[in-house]
Formats: C-alpha cells, sequence, structure tokens
C-alpha cells in the first residue's frame, strides 16, 4: 500500500525526497512489463465484461447510457 506523503514534508525535504524515491519504486514495480503480463488476462476480462454491459444496457447503442457506473 503506498502511504501519503506526510504534511511535514516539503518540496526540499529529505522525508519528502525519500518518500518521493518510495513511491518511484513502488511504481516502477508494479508497472514492469512482468507484472503487467501477469494481469494482462484479468484486464481483457474485465474490457470484455465492460462491453458487454454497455452494449446490453445501451439496447445495442439505441440509447445512451453513462459508461461510469459500468467501469
Amino acid at each position: 500500500m503506498v502511504s501519503e506523503i506526510p504534511h511535514y514534508a516539503r518540496r526540499s525535504d529529505k522525508y519528502y525526497l525519500y518518500y518521493r524515491r518510495k513511491h518511484r519504486r513502488i511504481a516502477t514495480q508494479w508497472l514492469s512489463s512482468r507484472a503487467v503480463d501477469e494481469y494482462t488476462h484479468v484486464l481483457d476480462y474485465e474490457a470484455t465484461v465492460l462491453v458487454q454491459e454497455l452494449y446490453k444496457y445501451g439496447d445495442a447503442g439505441k440509447t445512451q447510457i453513462n459508461p461510469q457506473p459500468h467501469a
């Protein structure tokens, strides 16, 4: 879980720099190609379900719908 930057950490402060580096390491770890490859099937499934729901509730494009609740 990513922690918030403390309110006492200023841009020039060593705490701010520490948390920036920590967030960058976490992002690099989660965005590596291997990590993305492990979740590709999950993303494909979720995208398929989303498109099917939009098609179903939109009456095959005849009715306008708000996609926000389906995301």
